[in-house]
Parts: structure tokens; C-alpha cells; sequence
């Protein structure tokens, strides 16, 4: 057996580490973008960007959704965008690149956990991957509707309303304001459960129980606003003025008396009285 000199023995290590080392500097995944919500019918998105050395070259991008692949660009291949078919995940082939991937007509479905994988061409085959989640939402067709409210109160008197958020995924989540104050007592809200509708919509119920103080009316009228939300994609609010109510008016009573007139018969009249 023949030993070799040891330098030709670190010779293999240290042109080892030169090709490991620069491995690290080949690929670079800058970043990915989902967006975090989007409205059921509609588009969205996707985004992924990357960094290539000058000598490297990119083998291929990769969607996921899931971990079930969708999409692909390989710009090697004769034809270099592919797409998979998916529940959930209709893409326009025409709007999508490289860089960036065009979902539509979107529904339940598809939602879910996006993700992005990029690998640099040989021999090094280096992968980067990114992701991101994204949530469908269909949202209610109107403003909340108020329930309950009265023209005018008097000081002292009870109010109780309903704010309702029609028909939506998920169900919105309400608010209720008193002149333009956020009612955060627990006692003065009365919280529903949603209630379930077809085709997995739901429908958010909020009530508002309190007692008129003087203070609630500002130059004689108070206002009620009820506030629906759904995430950072839906915002509707609905409100109403009330005014206060004058001073009730003065009671009527009904008073019996007894009156004599001499030489006739006593006799019970009735009147009525204004006091």
C-alpha cells in the first residue's frame, strides 16, 4: 500500500470546505409574501422573491398549498410554467411568473398555508423555502342592523338594543359605542352566540342594555353606534341618534267627591281634576 504525502491528503478537505462554504451565498430567499386575508370570489397574490450569485442559475420555484404542490416554473423545461390541479386553487397562468403566482375565483378552500420553495441548479441544488398562511372571508352584504331604539328617552329610563352583522365567514365581531365612547362593562353587554346559516355563513348578534343619565345626552341628544369588523378586510358601522325626551307632562287624577245641596237628597258626583 502506498501512503500518500499528507499534504495531498488536506488537499480534498480544503476544497471541500471551499465548495461548502460558498454554498451558503449561492441562494438567498429575500422574501415571501401571502396575504393574510382575502375575500371569498376574489383574487389573491403570492410573492416570492429570491438572489442568485452571478454563476448560479436557478433549476426551479415551487408552490405549495398544504404541502400538495400547485404550481411550478422550471426554465429549463420547454415549458416552463406547469400547473397542478388542486380544490381550492384555480391559477391564472396567464398573470403568474417566476416571481409571483396569481390565484382566482376563491373560496373556502382555499385557505390554507402557502408555501414557497426555491432551489438553485446543479451541482449544488441548494433549496430555500417561505410561507405564509391565508384565510378566505365572506363578508356581510350590509351594515349592521340596530334593533330596539326609540326615538326619544327620558333620563333614568332603560335602553336595550340589538346590533346585528348579517350572514358572513366568520362571523363578524361587533362593538358598541356610546357617543363615540367603546362600551366595555360586561353588565351592559349581552353576547350571543353566532348563529349558524346555510352554506356555513354566520350570523353575529350584540346587545346594549343601560339606564339614561344626564350625562349620556350632549346638547340633548345622545348617540348609539354599533361597529362590525372582520379582521383588517371588513369594517361597517351603524348608528343612530335618540333625543332626550322633555319632562313628562303632569298626571291626571280622577278625584270622587261628595257635595249636599240643602233640602235635596245627598248625591255622589264625579269630576276630574287637573292638580
Amino acid at each position: 500500500m502506498t501512503l500518500l504525502p499528507s499534504w495531498r491528503l488536506r488537499l480534498p478537505l480544503c476544497s471541500l470546505f471551499i465548495l461548502f462554504g460558498s454554498v451558503a451565498a449561492v441562494l438567498e430567499l429575500l422574501t415571501v409574501k401571502v396575504p393574510a386575508y382575502a375575500i371569498r370570489g376574489g383574487s389573491a397574490k403570492l410573492y416570492c422573491s429570491y438572489k442568485l450569485d452571478d454563476d448560479a442559475s436557478l433549476y426551479s420555484l415551487k408552490w405549495y398549498k398544504d404541502d400538495h404542490q400547485f404550481y411550478q416554473y422550471i426554465p429549463g423545461n420547454i415549458i416552463s410554467k406547469n400547473t397542478f390541479f388542486l380544490p381550492g386553487v384555480d391559477v391564472n397562468m396567464g398573470r403568474s411568473s417566476r416571481g409571483s403566482v396569481v390565484l382566482e375565483n376563491l373560496g373556502f378552500h382555499s385557505s390554507g398555508t402557502y408555501r414557497c420553495e426555491v432551489i438553485a441548479e446543479a451541482p449544488v441544488f441548494l433549496t430555500k423555502l417561505g410561507e405564509g398562511n391565508l384565510t378566505v372571508i365572506d363578508p356581510p352584504d350590509s351594515a349592521p342592523v340596530l334593533e330596539g331604539a326609540q326615538a326619544a328617552y327620558h333620563v333614568g329610563e332603560q335602553v336595550s338594543l340589538n346590533c346585528t352583522s348579517l350572514s358572513s365567514r366568520p362571523a363578524a365581531t361587533l362593538a358598541w359605542y356610546v357617543n363615540d365612547q367603546l362600551v366595555t362593562e360586561s353588565h351592559r353587554l349581552r353576547k350571543y352566540g353566532a348563529l349558524q346559516e346555510g352554506g356555513g355563513l354566520q350570523t353575529a348578534v350584540l346587545g346594549l342594555s343601560f339606564t339614561t343619565s344626564p350625562q349620556h345626552f350632549q346638547r340633548g341628544v345622545m348617540r348609539l353606534k354599533c361597529v362590525a369588523r372582520i379582521a383588517t378586510v371588513y369594517f361597517q358601522s351603524q348608528e343612530t341618534s335618540v333625543a332626550e325626551a322633555e319632562a313628562r307632562p303632569p298626571h291626571t287624577i280622577a278625584e270622587g267627591r261628595r257635595h249636599f245641596l240643602l233640602g235635596e237628597t245627598p248625591r255622589h258626583t264625579t269630576r276630574l281634576e287637573i292638580l
